[in-house]
């Protein structure tokens, strides 16, 4: 987990990944684009990244709930893979009238695909 937080944290949050469950391969192509995108690090630290990420956020890992109250519109964006624009929408529909109570609240935030929501709702937390 420390060379994870170090060869990501320079670039990201770790709630980045919340949520997402990928297989190795996938998880290698994240980290590939990222050296892509200039992450600094060495091969052994890349691929301590890639089987920290396959171990504990794969398809068989426990899903990982992001609170939908407390997260930044990249964190929603990013762990619910929806549109910036939505995950924008979520954020200012919880700064001006308070915390989501339940999924049924969430669903009614104007220009929210419910659908998209309701696909994602075993990753969510209120």
């Amino acid at each position: 987990m420390a060379t994870t937080q170090k060869v990501c944290g320079s670039c990201h949050g770790a709630e980045l990944v919340i949520g997402r469950q990928e297989s190795r391969d996938a998880w290698g192509a994240i980290v590939e684009d990222m050296i892509q995108r200039g992450a600094k690090g060495t091969d052994d630290e890349f691929y301590e990244v890639v089987d920290y990420l396959a171990t504990h956020f794969s398809k068989s890992s426990p899903v990982v709930k992001i609170n939908v109250n407390k997260a930044t519109a990249k964190d929603l964006e990013n762990s619910l893979r929806i549109p910036a624009k939505q995950a924008a929408a979520i954020v200012q529909q919880r700064e001006e009238k308070g915390d989501f109570k339940s999924l049924d609240d969430l669903e009614k935030v104007p220009g929210i695909d419910a659908g998209k929501i309701e696909a994602n709702k075993k990753r969510l937390a209120f």
